[in-house]
């Protein structure tokens, strides 16, 4: 019950900070994903991160040289169809506690928006986990390190 608790204490100071805030962790995470990107010389120049209410706002409208594009309800089919119905749709997750870090995963799909059908595929090909760490002397959490996966 102790670690339930605190695990909600520590999801709701995350979310508790102010829009485009760069102290939030979710800010954070998406700036480590970006450096990610860049040392495998991605060449994106848009990232499509689907909402996420409590994570999603917290983004800037773009991150180093990449602009960023929230996908919404609304606007998916529209920008979908200015891609040529293909792009890559970025899902961020709500942060978990493993041990003593505080992860936040960043998992790229393939989205395919099927125009007859009216029908959006993803399929996933890899994932990216930022990790953040609580430094006692600073009083808050810093970046402990990037670790990935794939199919």
């Amino acid at each position: 019950m102790k670690k339930i608790l605190i695990s909600i204490l520590i999801i709701w100071s995350i979310n508790s900070f102010a829009q485009e805030d760069s102290t939030s962790l979710y800010y954070q995470a998406i700036w480590y994903y970006n450096i990610n990107l860049d040392s495998l010389n991605s060449k994106e120049t848009e990232l499509f991160i689907e909402n996420n209410d409590g994570i999603t706002e917290k983004l800037p409208s773009q991150i180093g040289k990449r602009k960023i594009t929230i996908l919404t309800w609304n606007n998916s089919k529209e920008v979908y169809k200015r891609n040529n119905n293909k792009l890559n749709h970025i899902k961020i997750f709500p942060a978990r506690i493993n041990e003593d870090k505080i992860e936040i995963r960043i998992t790229p799909y393939h989205g395919e928006y099927n125009t007859r059908r009216n029908k959006l595929s993803l399929s996933l090909s890899d994932w990216v986990i930022i990790q953040f760490k609580f430094d006692c002397d600073k009083n808050k959490y810093v970046y402990f390190g990037t670790t990935g996966g794939g199919i």
